[in-house]
């Protein structure tokens, strides 16, 4: 989960896949790639008490890993998964890394994408994944990802240039939760995302 920091709410990890996916959907991408950024992060539970920056090197771990193993119906959401969490852990230079390593070239294989297209596939959740991250914490932050800038205000406001999206922009939102109580009693908090070119 992603704690704000600038007031007392906490956003799942499920909610921040969505705002990654509602992005990539507005790109004009299939569903099937789409149904992949939406389940980047699928290791974590739906309402996951694990905040960002504040769990164990192996209760990360064990999260990455519940997201890499899963093979469902659809083996490009699979392999969508794994890129994303084998890269998040070869750039945390995790032993996990080494350990998923070996499953890619058949997960791959069973996707049925050429290593191109699975590289613009994870190209775009790691874009997304980007943006939902920062936003989810609610202070300004900006970044570039795959020839594409992007800022948050830390307000709900979006930039990204050159602007990717077929809209000329896209509002929406996200569920967060009041800290007190969560999960328990989750008490939800609507937050608006507006996004624009700059």
């Amino acid at each position: 989960m992603f704690r704000s920091r600038r007031r007392d709410i906490v956003f799942p990890q499920s909610e921040h896949a969505r705002l990654a996916a509602t992005l990539a959907a507005a790109t004009g991408a299939g569903p099937r790639i789409v149904a992949g950024v939406l389940w980047h992060d699928r290791g974590y539970p739906q309402l996951d008490t694990d905040g960002i920056g504040e769990m164990s090197r192996d209760r990360w771990g064990e999260l990455m890993r519940a997201g890499f193993e899963p093979q469902t119906a659809d083996p490009v959401v699979d392999h969508m998964a794994r890129m994303h969490i084998h890269r998040l852990t070869r750039n945390a230079r995790s032993p996990v890394a080494a350990e998923l390593e070996p499953a890619l070239a058949a997960s791959l294989a069973r996707s049925g994408m050429t290593a191109d297209e699975a590289a613009a596939a994870d190209a775009v959740t790691e874009l997304y994944d980007m943006v939902a991250f920062d936003f989810c914490l609610e202070e300004p932050a900006s970044g570039w990802v795959a020839g594409v800038a992007y800022q948050v205000d830390g307000q709900g406001g979006i930039t990204l240039e050159p602007w990717p999206l077929v809209p000329v922009a896209l509002e929406g939102f996200v569920t967060a939760f009041l800290t007190e109580g969560y999960p328990e009693r989750p008490a939800p908090v609507v937050v608006p995302f507006s996004a624009r070119p700059p």
